[in-house]
């Protein structure tokens, strides 16, 4: 799972005093970073900014798995616990990466694009983000309904 799919999950579905001590680590991770692309960058150059980079993505991604785990225990005790979405999810992934890529490069993104060639780039994207929320829908429906619930509680609904 991206650790942005995964940070997303915990802001979607995590409750408010959660996600304050969620913050709270996070701020942690930023000193931490800011610290790292200090030394990395005086002793490695760039090399050092992008392993900073690394770590700072590393322990973001830590302290969602960490929650997303926890949530998961507390929802289904002794359950195994699924970190990669169905089959069909990760396909339309790369299928939608494939896409888009291949547009771009057929269109010469992102050097010469014409207003019509950007406008059918964009097409082309939303077009790949539908199949791919189709899919989540048709392949992870557990995983779509909690997300939809958790945007509806956050925004007052409970439909």
């Amino acid at each position: 799972v991206p650790a942005g799919v995964s940070e997303a999950y915990v802001q979607a579905s995590a409750p408010p005093p959660e996600l304050r001590r969620i913050a709270a680590a996070t701020t942690a991770i930023a000193f931490v970073y800011g610290g790292a692309a200090l030394a990395g960058v005086r002793l490695l150059r760039t090399s050092g900014l992008v392993l900073a980079n690394v770590l700072n993505l590393g322990l973001r991604t830590a302290l969602s798995y960490r929650y997303i785990g926890r949530a998961a225990a507390a929802r289904a005790p002794g359950a195994p616990l699924r970190l990669a979405p169905a089959p069909a999810v990760l396909a339309a992934f790369a299928l939608s990466a494939a896409a888009t890529n291949a547009t771009a490069l057929w269109l010469g993104a992102p050097d010469s694009l014409s207003p019509s060639s950007h406008a059918a780039h964009v097409v082309v994207g939303v077009a790949c983000l539908g199949g791919v929320v189709a899919a989540v829908v048709a392949g992870e429906p557990e995983l779509a309904g909690a997300l939809l619930g958790a945007v509806r509680r956050r925004h007052g609904r409970e439909d």
